[in-house]
């Protein structure tokens, strides 16, 4: 048997695995990229170290590239430095010459490692994950920076409500679009959210929102599994007078987790030592909450630099021209 192999990601019914692995590793996910993004997921299997990892797979003519999507997972437990770099020595390999893979992109922001490969692109990257287990608002309260506490206390007086499940698509969608138009990010389209909603439905992605009576102020997208909830998604109404709504809302969401049993909390993804004011602002937001620190690298990495030239000269005539300067989260930080 070869060490490495290519499986198809795991079946969602399949409890078990459920209760060990986040949604990047099931079929359903699969389903949603494929829908949405004719792209594929493929799981790379170490038989040796018993450890997957779900990479993302795309085409473009004659080109293959692959995206790490979540850090390799043995049985929920995510591997040693020195297991990862097992992995993925024989894990590029495998890519290159079986999947013919000519570049490993840039990972998504759960797929940093530990471990980064030799002659790769990288920068420091991680992301704040609270443990659920056992908890509950009081415990949750104390974890918590004490601004943060206070925030949360004071909002439960002014009567905000919380609402969550697929008919909040909507309000979701009109808190989030207004603040990635107001931050300049990149805004996933309405319908994005509804193939997701459609595909993965309530049992794997979840729209929850703060209510200020009628008006929503405060916004979170989640893809979930009993094993972890990831907040992919957030919105905030920068004209609500009710200040600390979106912590409220992260606080009460984390609640909705634990009542459905959900091991972990994951805020998605911090750069670390970033010298951009904005995004330390958003390390420090969710460092607020006491949850663990999760630290590595994001890394892409060239297998076959003759094979991609042809490509690197297309794509730098048409960025040059069409005027692109769009940089990844790994050339932004170098």
């Amino acid at each position: 048997m070869e060490s490495i192999e290519a499986i198809h990601p795991f079946e969602q019914h399949n409890e078990g695995l459920l209760n060990n692995y986040p949604i990047y590793f099931f079929d359903v996910y699969s389903d949603l990229i494929q829908s949405y993004y004719n792209q594929k997921i493929v799981l790379i299997h170490h038989n040796k170290l018993n450890a997957f990892a779900p990479f993302k797979i795309r085409t473009a003519k004659y080109w293959k590239f692959a995206q790490l999507m979540h850090s390799p997972i043995n049985d929920g437990n995510k591997l040693s430095y020195d297991d990862e770099k097992e992995f993925f020595n024989d894990c590029n390999s495998f890519l290159s010459k079986k999947l013919k893979i000519d570049k490993i992109e840039q990972g998504n922001v759960l797929g940093f490692t530990a471990y980064k490969p030799n002659n790769a692109a990288y920068c420091n990257y991680g992301t704040y994950q609270t443990n659920l287990i056992n908890k509950n608002a009081d415990s949750l309260l104390k974890q918590y920076d004490n601004k943060y506490a206070r925030d949360i206390r004071h909002v439960e007086k002014q009567n905000v409500i919380f609402k969550t499940g697929p008919q909040q698509m909507n309000a979701f969608f009109e808190v989030y679009n207004l603040t990635a138009k107001h931050t300049g990010m990149y805004t996933d389209k309405l319908n994005y959210f509804k193939t997701a909603n459609k595909i993965l439905t309530e049992k794997h992605c979840t729209f929850s929102v703060a209510f200020d009576g009628n008006n929503p102020i405060g916004s979170l997208f989640s893809l979930h599994t009993p094993y972890k909830m990831c907040i992919t998604h957030t919105g905030t109404n920068r004209n609500s007078k009710i200040h600390g709504a979106i912590r409220w809302l992260h606080h009460n969401n984390m609640l909705h987790a634990i009542s459905n049993k959900t091991r972990y909390y994951d805020l998605m993804g911090v750069r670390i030592n970033s010298k951009n004011k904005k995004l330390k602002g958003i390390f420090d937001f969710k460092k607020g909450f006491g949850g663990e620190l999760l630290e590595g690298y994001l890394w892409k990495k060239i297998l076959k630099p003759t094979h991609l030239l042809p490509y690197n000269a297309i794509t730098n005539t048409k960025n040059l021209i069409q005027g692109n300067k769009f940089k990844d989260i790994i050339d932004q930080e170098n």
